[in-house]
């Protein structure tokens, strides 16, 4: 009875973690210390980002969060006996689970809302199809690892695809458009005007100042 109860807690658990397949799954070991930003503490050696999910299994002893920090899923898998303790902020984007889990410190447990994206951390293009003629590879060329959300939006008028990204904050949200701008990625045009440009980069089609980037449109076309 022992071992078919094991094998269906680790059913149980294989089933959790595969259910946030979708992005990068950060376990947390605590071989060094209690503290969330040690990487050593990761099974995978790498601090997660704002777009990473996030676990605590049973053998974990414990985990302090000691800096402002923002991940997409938390997950505190059951039989975790440890305490969690926010010296600082916890933010989750999307699914926070747990039970049964003492959570202590001056820091507060912030439930955030991923389905609206923020206008003021929203960075979107427009990309016409007359301009690139591989919109799936100009997306996974400028799709940034540490976004919290993203939304690829096919227009039935106009040839275009709307690409946006949400960031966890408006500091992340500057990086990457700094990187946008500095970057040498170009595209061949599939067609050419009486202009003669002939490339394009993904600089020239940012649309923050277009008539959809009010906070109710962008709510409209995500909800």
């Amino acid at each position: 009875m022992i071992i078919i109860g094991l094998l269906f807690l680790f059913a149980v658990v294989v089933a959790i973690v595969q259910s946030f397949s979708d992005e990068e799954q950060f376990i947390f070991n605590g071989t060094m210390s209690q503290d969330f930003e040690l990487a050593g503490n990761w099974r995978n050696r790498m601090l997660p980002t704002a777009s990473d999910s996030v676990f605590l299994f049973p053998n974990s002893t414990g985990l302090k969060i000691n800096k402002n920090t923002t991940v997409k899923n938390f997950v505190v898998i059951k039989g975790y006996k440890g305490m969690i303790v926010l010296k600082k902020d916890l933010t989750v984007r999307g699914s926070l689970i747990f039970s049964g889990v003492t959570i202590n410190g001056v820091g507060t447990l912030i439930i955030s809302n991923l389905k609206t994206m923020n206008k003021e951390t929203l960075v979107a293009f427009r990309v016409s199809l007359y301009d690139v003629g591989s919109p799936q590879q100009f997306y996974k060329d400028i799709t940034p690892d540490y976004c919290i959300d993203k939304k690829w939006i096919p227009q039935t008028m106009g040839e275009q695809i709307w690409m946006w990204f949400n960031f966890a904050d408006t500091e992340d949200k500057q990086k990457y458009i700094d990187w946008i701008n500095a970057c040498d990625l170009k595209y061949p045009k599939m067609w050419v005007g009486k202009d003669g440009i002939t490339e394009v980069y993904p600089k020239n089609m940012f649309m923050h100042d277009d008539e959809f980037m009010t906070q109710g449109e962008i709510n409209n076309w995500t909800k």
